[in-house]
């Protein structure tokens, strides 16, 4: 008796599980970002918070380069304050998940050729 008792349970208890609401079985629902969310393109528009979050991320980044006898310091290339600027930028841009790893690396190695692994190092600690 205690047997068919637990076997009727264990079976509506297996059967409760796989009923659902109605509105849950509807098309799925994608979350939008508030209205009050901004997107800033560059750095030099960043609010004052990101532009500290960053600096302290970059500077992290920076420090973990000296562990790597393979990377290449970046002062060559960086003698104009344009390219300090698009250097900037286009790390910001990565930091703040505006591009992805790929399109950075892409967009890096395509002015700046010979730094593929520096680009690449610089992706994958951000």
């Amino acid at each position: 008796m205690k047997l068919r008792i637990s076997i009727v349970i264990l079976t509506a208890l297996s059967f409760s599980g796989c009923t659902s609401p109605s509105n849950l079985l509807s098309s799925p629902q994608t979350k939008t970002a508030p209205k009050n969310y901004k997107t800033y393109k560059n750095y030099d528009n960043a609010p004052e918070y990101k532009k500290e979050a960053f600096g302290k991320d970059q500077r992290a980044v920076g420090l973990s380069t000296k562990n790597d006898p393979n990377y290449k310091s970046f002062r060559p290339i960086l003698t104009d304050e344009e390219t300090r600027k698009w250097f900037s930028n286009n790390m910001y841009l990565l930091w703040d998940r505006q591009i992805t790893k790929s399109q950075y690396i892409a967009q890096s190695t395509s002015r700046f050729p010979a730094y593929k692994y520096e680009f690449t190092f610089i992706a994958n600690h951000f």
